[in-house]
């Protein structure tokens, strides 16, 4: 118990500047419902984000998390990366996650290797980052 809350006190810390994210939106499977729906992220950086949700998870929970730029409903697929993410704690309103990335396998026949390329590496969610950077910047 004495650590459980220490957890829920522990202060953050961030290894990259996290930037507002009010055009991004997660999707992720939670088996409530037949399909993801979209839930609002409050910041995030290249290393983490922080999820706007009454869901708790215990710290360490991984999940694959879909991010879109919600303003960008037209055909360009770059309007989304899949990530896989860890919970590293929780807050008041929400969840906080680090992005964890997948080494690909040197054997291409490999379980490891195939789901490397289902998931984006460091330079595609920087890609990503920095479409929703411009986003931002032209609406301003």
């Amino acid at each position: 118990m004495k650590n459980w809350l220490k957890f829920l006190s522990t202060p953050e810390n961030r290894t990259a500047p996290r930037k507002l994210a009010s055009t991004v939106f997660a999707y992720y499977w939670d088996g409530d419902s037949a399909t993801p729906t979209p839930h609002a992220i409050r910041d995030i950086s290249s290393a983490g984000m922080y999820l706007l949700t009454e869901q708790r998870w215990y710290r360490g929970t991984m999940m694959k998390m879909t991010l879109l730029i919600a303003d960008r409903m037209d055909e360009d697929m770059d309007n989304s990366v899949s990530v896989l993410s860890r919970v590293i704690r929780s807050g008041r309103d929400g969840v906080g996650f680090k992005f964890v990335f997948l080494e690909a396998a040197t054997d291409p026949q490999s379980s490891a290797s195939s789901k490397t390329i289902e998931m984006a590496d460091k330079k595609a969610l920087k890609r990503f980052l920095e479409r929703v950077r411009q986003r931002s910047s032209s609406k301003s």
